[in-house]
């Protein structure tokens, strides 16, 4: 299997992991060992995307990305 593939199957993970925390009801244990583990798969893909070779519909699933972290993180800080 090579890298791209790889890495498309880590994202399309960090993207089912995200839909779950931001659409289940978890505890705040299980929600900050689920926002842990996005974040460190988010570390390890450590991929820099380059943008001018991206389709609309792929840049607005990063935006939409970012904005799901910024509001998970964000929540995470509140609650500390």
């Amino acid at each position: 299997m090579d890298k791209e593939s790889n890495m498309s199957k880590l994202h399309k993970m960090i993207d089912k992991l995200i839909e779950i925390r931001v659409t289940s009801e978890l505890t705040p244990e299980a929600g900050h060992n689920l926002d842990f583990v996005i974040e460190s798969l988010i570390e390890e893909a450590g991929i820099v995307p380059d943008f001018r070779d991206m389709t609309p519909e792929e840049l607005e699933n990063i935006k939409y990305f970012e904005s799901v972290i910024r509001d998970l993180m964000s929540r995470r800080l509140a609650m500390a």
